[in-house]
């Protein structure tokens, strides 16, 4: 078994893998929320530590994001119901993962996993599975998404230990292609909320976890960007709609 030196190890080197592709974790500029308001939130735990976020699809699948997956299926276990990452709530072992057949390390295209639960979950008032968008649904432009999980607050004074929660504006997808013109290609199975100042933004150890309009609706998965809340660069989030037949083929959601 790992220990917690190993685990970092991989986790760094993941990481770093580039300059414009650096999974996000955590939640910088936001404010702590209960798991009552965003029941379908989960922690993706690896080796019993807090690795990603995850969104309830049904009483026995998961949705989260490709690139969290590391090793084998049994070394993964998911928290529900709790607003730690780490204690309280249920923890569900992982039964299987299957990640999106077009998934591109390179590119972080297609950044979708979804995991099937041995046991299935006991909906509550802090366990309830989000709504999904149709097929295709666009989003607006400047549309107000909360985003949320328990990365990094790049504030020592604001801790990560408790969920927290952001708001961030949906950016117009040639504006935020612009924006990372030297970097990355932000691909139709992709698209961008954050401030043009920068201030508000998801971090390390936010990946994975749900992108939510007013009516709880998913439309994306934490996936990736540079840096946390930098001026002119945008978080990038996986698009839930443009791989909706995908999720209901595997998971009948």
């Amino acid at each position: 078994m790992l220990n917690q030196a190993a685990i970092l190890a991989i986790l760094c080197i993941s990481a770093s893998a580039a300059v414009f592709r650096q999974p996000i974790h955590r939640i910088v500029g936001g404010k702590p929320v209960s798991i009552e308001d965003i029941p379908y939130q989960v922690s993706v735990n690896f080796f019993g530590q807090h690795l990603c976020g995850g969104s309830i699809l049904s009483e026995r699948f998961i949705l989260t994001a490709a690139h969290c997956i590391i090793g084998a299926t049994p070394d993964f276990t998911v928290r529900t119901g709790s607003n730690y990452s780490s204690t309280d709530g249920e923890v569900h072992k992982v039964r299987q993962i299957i990640s999106h057949e077009l998934y591109d390390e390179e590119t972080t295209d297609y950044d979708f996993s979804i995991f099937e639960l041995e046991d299935p979950i006991t909906f509550s008032d802090t366990r309830r599975a989000v709504q999904l968008p149709d097929a295709d649904e666009d989003i607006a432009d400047g549309t107000v998404l909360k985003v949320s999980g328990w990365g990094d607050t790049k504030n020592h004074q604001e801790s990560n230990y408790h969920v927290r929660a952001v708001s961030v504006p949906k950016v117009n997808q040639l504006e935020c292609q612009a924006n990372y013109i030297f970097g990355a290609i932000i691909s139709e199975q992709m698209f961008c909320a954050g401030y043009q100042e920068g201030g508000k933004d998801s971090c390390q150890g936010d990946s994975g976890g749900p992108v939510v309009d007013e009516n709880n609706v998913q439309h994306g998965v934490v996936s990736w960007g540079k840096g946390c809340a930098l001026p002119s660069y945008p978080g990038v989030y996986a698009k839930v709609s443009a791989v909706r037949n995908w999720i209901r083929e595997i998971s009948n959601v």
